[in-house]
């Protein structure tokens, strides 16, 4: 199993911030129009529209970035592990995934499990959850450190 940690951050609609700092550092920022993903050991930022970059994407059901029922078929399934869980099943054929399970307690995500096209999972479990922060705004805005190639995406 590949492992990776890091910080996880979002505010809805839209915006989130993940950075990877084991094994190898990765920032992906989403503004609300655009989602960067930034990778030092290459010097290279990707810049892209978020309704592309996003779409039906498994950050849509968590960060509000559109209507989940006309994106999403919604299933509960049984009690696991001491959580509640939730499938998401995309509606397109496009979505790049198979489907989304996502376990909550006391109403927040603990685990999501993802199943893409090609029968990988991959599970993301979030630990140290706060709710509603206080978050700075610098949090969602990436700026490209000296040196760094940016490609932007159309």
């Amino acid at each position: 199993l590949d492992e990776q940690q890091g910080e996880f951050l979002f505010a809805r609609p839209g915006q989130f911030r993940w950075e990877i700092t084991a094994p190898f550092p990765q920032l992906v920022v989403a503004t609300g129009d655009e989602v960067i993903q930034y990778d030092p050991d290459l010097l290279q930022a990707t810049i892209r529209p978020a309704s592309s970059a996003v779409g039906n994407a498994p950050a849509q059901v968590l960060f509000g970035g559109g209507d989940i029922d006309e994106a999403f078929n919604l299933e509960p399934l049984a009690r696991s592990d001491g959580l509640s869980w939730l499938r998401a099943l995309p509606i397109s054929a496009e979505a790049g995934f198979a489907h989304l399970d996502i376990g909550l307690r006391n109403g927040l995500p603990q685990q999501v499990e993802i199943l893409d096209a090609f029968g990988q999972t991959s599970r993301i479990v979030f630990t140290q959850i706060v709710p509603n922060p206080d978050l700075p705004s610098h949090a969602f805005v990436f700026n490209a450190p000296e040196g760094v190639d940016v490609v932007r995406m159309q």
